[in-house]
């Protein structure tokens, strides 16, 4: 992997079209991992997510708002920690905002039910990596073997966000 120059947009680009990711949060000494919904709004600087409350998580995140979000898409070979600050609002206008059929079915009571909460990371840092194609890998691999060159097997880097 080759340590090229990575800004936030090219995080924000990989990232936008994910669908799950997941959310690290801290429980004292332990570290806990959730699979979340990510809900973008690159123009604030924000990830945001519909969760419950209260809940475990919650209760981390009101001990500890330091947390990270784990982004995989093997199929495109990017990788990508976003490590940032979250809060949690029970505004009900910002809750109705987000809210889809998807919601429904986790929160039967409706927005407006009162357990339904948002969750927001403002990211301040990324690492990212980016896998170059199979075909280039294979191609980077065998003329590597036949110079003294490393391979280029793609990119990687952090950034503020």
């Amino acid at each position: 992997m080759s340590h090229g120059t990575i800004t936030a947009d090219d995080v924000w680009d990989r990232i936008e079209d994910e669908h799950v990711c997941m959310l690290v949060t801290h429980d004292g000494g332990a570290i806990e991992a959730r699979p979340m919904s990510p809900m973008f709004d690159r123009e604030s600087r924000a990830i945001r997510f519909l969760t419950g409350d209260p809940s475990e998580k919650t209760d981390e995140i009101r001990a500890d708002s330091t947390v990270s979000l784990v982004f995989c898409d093997p199929a495109e070979g990017v990788y990508a920690t976003v490590e940032g600050t979250a809060n949690l609002s029970r505004d009900p206008a910002l809750i109705r905002s987000l809210w889809s059929s998807v919601a429904d079915a986790y929160f039967p009571e409706g927005p407006d039910g009162g357990r339904a909460a948002v969750l927001t990371v403002r990211p301040s840092k990324a690492q990212f990596w980016e896998e170059a194609s199979t075909a280039s890998q294979a191609w980077e691999i065998l003329t590597a073997s036949l110079s003294d060159s490393p391979a280029d097997l793609g990119r990687s880097g952090e950034t503020r966000m």
